[in-house]
């Protein structure tokens, strides 16, 4: 078993001004304890694109990071869960939700669809 990534919404179907809550986890599912390395103080990223594969938004987008090293340490089987809401307006369609771990020495990304009606 390896590390895992995982993103979760909290339903599938949406109203085009309805918020989305996005999770996103990470599991350490390796016998040893995981070292994940930052370049700032940025740990994850949300990205919602369209179905003509434009970015519809961004979580990171307005916001300023320090620029310091960072770390996080997960013992084998641990998890680390991040949390965020998105509460924009969206057209109608079907977007593709992206979860990013912006780890420089494990990079990681999930993905799971939504509809906006």
């Amino acid at each position: 078993m390896a590390v895992e990534i995982s993103i979760t919404t909290d339903k599938t179907d949406y109203a085009a001004d309805e918020p989305i809550v996005l999770r996103l986890e990470v599991t350490n599912g390796t016998d040893e304890p995981l070292l994940l390395e930052f370049s700032t103080a940025q740990r994850y990223d949300f990205v919602m694109d369209g179905a003509e594969g434009s970015t519809a938004w961004r979580w990171s987008a307005d916001k300023a990071f320090i620029q310091v090293l960072g770390e996080e340490q997960l013992a084998p089987g641990e998890s680390l869960t991040y949390e965020e809401r998105f509460e924009g307006s969206l057209t109608a369609g079907t977007y593709t939700v992206v979860a990013l771990l912006v780890a420089t020495n494990v990079p990681l990304e999930a993905r799971t669809r939504i509809r906006v009606g």
